[in-house]
């Protein structure tokens, strides 16, 4: 099936007016960064001069059934699943189950020598050059497609997903941290 839309006689402003958005969640961090933001505000600083550059890259894709979201972070130089958003409800997004979830591999955000060159675009080098679109494969080839402004593409399969608290985590050697050690004799 295509599908066309006709143009004809439609402004931009007509076809926005028949867009309703809906806030259906407030993501952990950028509701921190908000507050700051109204807490600035109540200082009597100017308003205008919040950073948004100082929110988190968030990228979003289709999850792997229906009615679920993926959203991936930047950490450093790496992009990383994050959350996995179910919407559900009537109308539909009224409600929410958010997952925490990580991967055992991950999409470089920004090469390190792209740091020191300018983008292939001419687009300022300070930003990524990761496109910020993510496609979803199903089936047999179940994951992630990322492609980056010099024509490379990243896969991040749904075997390397998983939950946030079935990650490995390093283990701490701080001698007040309550540990539990298994020893073997031989």
């Amino acid at each position: 099936n295509r599908w066309a839309f006709d143009f004809a006689g439609t402004t931009a402003a007509d076809l926005a007016s028949k867009v309703a958005w809906r806030k259906v969640m407030d993501l952990p961090l950028e509701s921190k960064v908000m507050e700051e933001k109204a807490d600035d505000e109540a200082e009597d600083e100017d308003p205008d001069d919040f950073d948004f550059e100082a929110l988190p890259t968030r990228l979003l894709a289709v999850g792997p059934k229906c009615d679920q979201i993926m959203i991936f972070k930047t950490e450093g130089l790496l992009l990383r699943p994050w959350l996995l958003v179910e919407m559900r409800g009537d109308p539909w997004g009224t409600e929410t189950q958010v997952t925490t979830v990580t991967s055992t591999a991950s999409v470089p955000w920004k090469r390190k020598e792209e740091l020191f060159e300018p983008a292939i675009s001419g687009l300022n080098p300070e930003y990524c050059s990761l496109l910020p679109s993510v496609l979803r494969m199903d089936q047999r080839h179940g994951g992630y497609l990322f492609f980056d402004e010099c024509g490379r593409s990243y896969r991040l399969r749904d075997e390397e997903i998983l939950l946030q608290q079935d990650a490995w985590v390093a283990p701490s050697f701080d001698a007040s941290a309550v540990q539990r050690i298994v020893t073997f004799k031989f």
